[in-house]
């Protein structure tokens, strides 16, 4: 298979974790359509290793003591609903003003502890489809961008978690040229 030049963006998907890896064809679906995405998305991935080696350096042996995945999006399509799923401690609440709807966000207390399925769709028609599959929540904090140029974006970044039995952060799945174009 040849190596191929990736453009573009992606689409989020999102829905609930059961512990059960799903089919991107369950996921990826309007229904669970998160986000539209701006100024794209990263997959950040790092290994932190521990080196033993004699004093002379005549010896020595490598090995992974621990590994971190986080993904990052800008977050373009949004409402009060979306603030849960990036926000632990954010929460509906009731409010007495008339067509307005109030959520609350902080206080530690009210981390709901929850984790999401989801799923970044890059699309490419004439190179095949990549899907980044992954569980995770957003475990940092969040910057919501008001700018008079531009679009409002809430930037996000999710921490992966193991998603199987093999402690796996993430799927990657890349469509092989025998699908494009069906």
């Amino acid at each position: 298979m040849a190596k191929k030049i990736r453009i573009g963006s992606a689409e989020c998907f999102r829905t609930e974790w059961d512990g059960t890896v799903p089919t991107i064809a369950s996921v990826c679906v309007e229904a669970n359509r998160f986000t539209h995405i701006k100024n794209g998305a990263t997959l950040e991935y790092n290994q932190n290793k521990i080196i033993a080696k004699d004093d002379l350096e005549k010896v020595s042996k490598t090995a992974i003591q621990s590994e971190e995945a986080k993904i990052k999006f800008g977050v373009m399509t949004f409402d009060s609903s979306t603030m849960k799923y990036l926000i632990a401690t954010a929460r509906e609440a009731t409010t007495t003003e008339a067509n307005k709807t109030l959520t609350k966000i902080g206080g530690i207390q009210n981390d709901d502890e929850t984790s999401y399925l989801w799923c970044l769709h890059h699309i490419d028609k004439k190179d095949g489809d990549i899907w980044i599959m992954f569980v995770g929540k957003q475990n940092g904090g969040v910057t919501i961008e008001y700018k008079q140029d531009s679009a409002t974006v809430i930037n996000a970044e999710l921490d992966c978690e193991p998603m199987d039995d093999d402690g796996t952060k993430i799927y990657y799945f890349e469509e092989t040229e025998s699908t494009q174009g069906e």
